[in-house]
């Protein structure tokens, strides 16, 4: 295609909600991405300028004004990449408005460039070298898709961020998800955030990994809607399971640490508290508050009272939380799908933060023993991340700090989203290995 800064080669291709889109590359590793408009008979142009990053790239874009995006990636060595965007245009006139893209990826360059200092980030053009690690192995990439036509036959553009499927070079081209093993996506919009999430997902059960979401507010249910046209950039539709705390998941008494349980009663250090303990550490398999409760009452102590005080703690807990305690299978949740697809379970957490915390401790926990090796064999994915990892310390929180590195280390790949990765637990800032800044 005869534009100016060229030459263009098309680098990739796809449909994107019945729209041709085409993404081209020039020499010195600009990228336009340029969805025609058949009908209007017009294109939406975007420009893209990605740049070779060092330094702490995560507050500097975040801090920026301009449209940009940072990727980290931990695989085969560490790689930093900024990449600036510029506002979509509508366009007649294909050359005036790409040498008008390409003269305002310039000028932003120049005053990012200039920022960067002021935060010891060093930025520079893609070379050779940079360049093929970028774009052979693409994993997250800017695209704009089209949203309804207004009235005038103009586009109405709305920006939005995918894992990028779709042909390079005439090869089909795929995400390879043990680069997602540890993620963490932050900052942009929720909505933004949360489609990155789902695409994830969905390209986790492409890849044969069942895929376990932990929301509050039941996000992501557009997952298991199918898409008409399954060559599209959207998001795709999967077979799909829902479960809600003592609806099919549950917490697993013989899976959760004492200390954590303990704080979840709101119960002190005490005689009462050890009888409770001592239980959990000893008594085998236990399969509901019911049963805990007896084998509490065959307890021998010197002093009842403190037997009686125990049992009264957890004849309260099982008034109001009941159902929440049973025998968890994990095979509900981490079995695969018909040919080899993976599946995804979506579970709604409950407005009771410890009880939720607790589930997923347990639900953790049962990965860590369900699953040996590093090799990634399933995917969490647990959004308001912060929620779950803040960055404070109490026998619940660490428990559950501590069963997602362990799920980590026993193949279960992670992806976190927040708004802020600073609002995360240093300790599991330390586990992440990709992040993705939207």
């Amino acid at each position: 295609m005869e534009l100016p800064g060229g030459p263009w080669k098309e680098i990739f291709s796809v449909n994107a909600q019945g729209y041709p889109v085409k993404i081209l590359q020039n020499d010195e590793y600009d990228v336009l991405v340029i969805i025609e408009d058949k009908e209007g008979g017009g294109y939406v142009v975007v420009g893209y300028r990605p740049l070779l990053a060092s330094g702490n790239i995560e507050p500097f874009v975040e801090s920026l004004k301009r449209r940009v995006m940072g990727i980290v990636r931990k695989r085969k060595g560490l790689k930093k990449f900024i990449v600036l965007e510029t506002e979509p245009i509508y366009s007649k006139n294909l050359e005036n408005d790409v040498h008008r893209i390409l003269n305002k990826i310039e000028e932003d360059f120049g005053v990012v460039s200039r920022m960067a200092g002021a935060y010891d980030i060093k930025i520079t053009r893609l070379d050779r070298k940079s360049a093929g690690d970028f774009f052979s192995e693409v994993i997250v990439t800017p695209l704009l898709l089209l949203g309804e036509r207004e009235e005038k036959k103009e586009v109405r553009v709305k920006e939005k961020r995918f894992v990028l499927l779709g042909e390079r070079m005439g090869e089909k081209v795929e995400v390879v998800m043990e680069d997602f093993s540890f993620t963490v996506l932050s900052g942009g919009e929720e909505e933004d955030r949360l489609l990155v999430a789902q695409v994830l997902a969905e390209n986790a059960v492409l890849s044969g990994y069942p895929v376990v979401v932990f929301r509050w507010d039941g996000e992501l249910d557009g997952i298991s809607v199918p898409n008409p046209e399954p060559g599209d950039l959207e998001p795709s539709g999967f077979p799909t399971q829902r479960f809600s705390p003592g609806k099919g998941f549950v917490v697993d008494l013989n899976l959760v640490d004492p200390g954590a349980f303990l704080e979840f009663l709101g119960v002190g250090e005490g005689k009462y508290s050890e009888i409770i303990r001592g239980v959990l550490e000893r008594a085998g398999e236990i399969e509901n508050l019911g049963d805990l409760m007896k084998r509490v009452e065959k307890v021998e102590t010197e002093y009842r009272f403190h037997k009686y005080r125990a049992l009264r703690v957890l004849k309260l807990a099982e008034k109001y939380y009941k159902d929440l305690f049973g025998r968890l299978n994990m095979d509900d949740f981490v079995s695969g799908w018909l040919q080899g697809m993976g599946k995804v379970s979506l579970v709604t957490l409950l407005p009771d933060r410890s009880a939720s915390l607790l589930l997923i401790h347990s639900f953790l926990s049962g990965l860590s023993k369900y699953f040996k090796g590093e090799e990634i064999k399933a995917f969490v994915v647990v959004l308001k991340a912060d929620r779950v990892f803040p960055p404070v310390s109490s026998p619940l929180l660490d428990s559950v700090r501590k069963g997602v590195a362990e799920a980590r280390r026993r193949g279960v790949g992670v992806i976190l989203e927040t708004e802020h990765e600073v609002l995360l637990h240093p300790e599991v800032q330390k586990l992440v290995e990709t992040r993705v800044s939207v």
